[in-house]
């Protein structure tokens, strides 16, 4: 909805990097927004994590954690 005019969002850097480098969005509100150092994946509760899951999760921490 962002991308299209239609209201604004607040959204992980992660996440709109790549239009912000081609200008479909801008940041807003800097100054009032504060980093945020916590991703959360829920998923259905089970004794053992699916193959597809674990590979999501490891993927994903591979990508958010702090170099």
């Amino acid at each position: 909805m962002a991308i299209t005019g239609h209201g604004i969002a607040c959204l992980p850097p992660f996440a709109v990097r790549q239009e912000i480098l081609d200008g479909r969005l801008v940041s807003l509100l800097e100054q009032h927004v504060h980093a945020v150092d916590q991703f959360s994946v829920l998923w259905p509760a089970s004794r053992q994590v699916a193959a597809r899951l674990r590979a999501f999760i490891d993927f994903m921490t591979s990508r958010l954690t702090p170099e």
